[in-house]
């Protein structure tokens, strides 16, 4: 897996930080996680022996980024039902990106697959 991925997913993530904290705090974000394989325990205990909010977020995006794209997509599958509105603004902020550059890029990919597999 090569750096720039790490470094896409991680970005893309951080972006959307306000949102990941508001589906921290008001859904069970971290149990679907785990229940859907895209976390192990260990990442959960880590992530919730964080007190507040902002560093367990911190945490998750780093958990999920440093597998790059298919833990991204694995997070996507696992949180669309729980977290739809954090998930439109991935999927959004990755097309206004592709549209800003119309370079073919992976994430632009994913997400496209993505959202035709779920008939969006």
């Amino acid at each position: 897996m090569m750096a720039d991925e790490v470094e896409e997913v991680y970005a893309l993530l951080s972006r959307h930080r306000l949102t990941i904290i508001r589906e921290l705090d008001q859904t069970n974000l971290i149990q679907i996680l785990v229940k859907n394989s895209v976390i192990n325990v260990e990442d959960e205990e880590q992530i919730n022996s964080e007190v507040e909010l902002e560093k367990r977020c911190d945490q998750l995006i780093e958990v999920v980024a440093k597998d790059g794209f298919e833990k991204f997509k694995q997070f996507c599958y696992a949180i669309e039902t729980e977290c739809s509105q954090l998930i439109s603004d991935l999927i959004n902020d990755k097309l206004s990106q592709s549209n800003e550059d119309s370079k073919e890029d992976t994430t632009a990919l994913i997400t496209d697959d993505y959202s035709m597999e779920n008939g969006r």
